[in-house]
């Protein structure tokens, strides 16, 4: 059958891939060690569920946008910064977990959610874009 599962290691990322055609696979997990997802690096694809490493500081522009099966997100604690676009145009993304690490959310980060009806903003933000 088609892939439905993919991790993806610290030693594949670093080398900032930019991962295309998930049609079939339904999750991405990605491995402890990552601190930063660079940009547009799942731009485009069909997964539903991503699971983020509690390693991650910094999630770069447009890094999940154009995913528009994309249903949860939940950001670990440790993400300091999550950068214009990061989740834009994710059509089916309806709930998202934003942590107490968090101090800057830069513009549109959620832009074109429309399934999206709330986002807590955490009080240690200092800068929203």
């Amino acid at each position: 059958g088609a892939l439905k599962e993919i991790k993806l290691t610290k030693s594949i990322m670093k080398k900032h891939i930019i991962v295309d055609a998930f049609n079939t696979v339904k999750k991405v997990i990605i491995s402890e060690g990552i601190e930063i997802i660079k940009e547009k690096t799942f731009e485009n694809n069909e997964f539903e569920e991503v699971i983020l490493p509690k390693s991650l500081k910094i999630i770069e522009n447009n890094a999940f946008s154009w995913c528009p099966s994309l249903k949860k997100v939940v950001i670990p604690e440790g993400v300091v910064k999550i950068e214009e676009f990061a989740f834009a145009w994710c059509e089916s993304l309806k709930e998202v977990t934003l942590p107490k690490s968090l101090k800057i959310i830069e513009k549109d980060v959620f832009y074109e959610c429309p399934s999206l009806k709330k986002v807590v903003i955490p009080q240690g933000v200092h800068v929203i874009e």
